[in-house]
């Protein structure tokens, strides 16, 4: 059954990674405490509410009939955001001109707590400045991180324990549920580009899919963990991870 122009619709991520928008519908039982939908074959489905399952994370869960857990999507943050450049001269440490470079970070930092205050912050985030110019910065003087992103740095042509160890140092918890998904952000400039992040990249990348092991038993796989690798050229990153933000949540 499609969905029909006007309908009130509430957008589910699926443990794959899939959306699937559902029409609201009729609760299916008296007395339940649901979000009642319809999908999109018309289908009655009430998803029963669920408690929350990671850190601070923003939106509603709830569970399915078959008792999966699902987050609703809408105004959620981001699951992991990794960023990877390795320096942001021009844009944000403007030795030449440093007013520059402080007002261009400041303005996205305004733009970031707008987007936190609204939905909450990421699940996961972190910035990690590739080794290679120790006088430049992603960060302009006399200014700091925003506190819902970790700032670390990460050797040129890291190994793929290295890049575990960066998920391992932005989840910090190992406690804590896989994210959602893994946003791998990929600086591609003239100083930098994917091949930078080799080989740990492809191995890091591989680990996620054996659902976070080097050492998968294929009799017992574990689940996938989503992600996906994210291309950019600008190094005004911090203006970067909110449109990825506003495009993923």
């Amino acid at each position: 059954m499609p969905i029909k122009s006007g309908s009130t619709l509430v957008p589910l991520m699926g443990v794959d990674g899939s959306v699937v928008a559902y029409r609201l519908g009729s609760p299916s039982k008296s007395g339940m405490l649901a979000i009642a939908a319809m999908a999109a074959d018309g289908v009655d489905v009430a998803l029963k509410v669920a408690s929350m399952t990671k850190r601070d994370q923003s939106g509603p869960i709830a569970m399915a009939a078959d008792s999966v857990v699902v987050p609703l999507k809408g105004g959620m943050a981001p699951g992991m955001i990794l960023i990877f450049i390795d320096e942001a001269d021009s844009v944000y440490f403007n030795r030449y001109n440093p007013a520059s470079g402080q007002a261009n970070w400041d303005a996205d930092v305004v733009r970031w707590n707008n987007l936190v205050a609204a939905n909450g912050p990421p699940d996961f985030a972190a910035v990690h400045k590739v080794a290679g110019y120790p006088t430049y910065d992603i960060i302009p003087p006399d200014r700091t991180c925003p506190p819902e992103i970790n700032y670390s740095t990460i050797s040129r042509n890291p190994t793929a324990t290295e890049m575990v160890t960066a998920y391992e140092d932005c989840k910090a918890d190992p406690t804590l549920p896989h994210p959602r998904e893994v946003l791998i952000c990929i600086d591609s400039s003239g100083s930098m580009t994917r091949s930078t992040m080799l080989p740990g990249l492809t191995g890091f990348e591989q680990w996620l899919n054996d659902g976070g092991t080097f050492t998968p038993d294929p009799a017992a796989p574990l689940p996938r963990i989503p992600w996906r690798e994210v291309a950019f050229g600008s190094e005004r990153w911090l203006s970067l991870t909110c449109d990825l933000y506003n495009t993923y949540r």
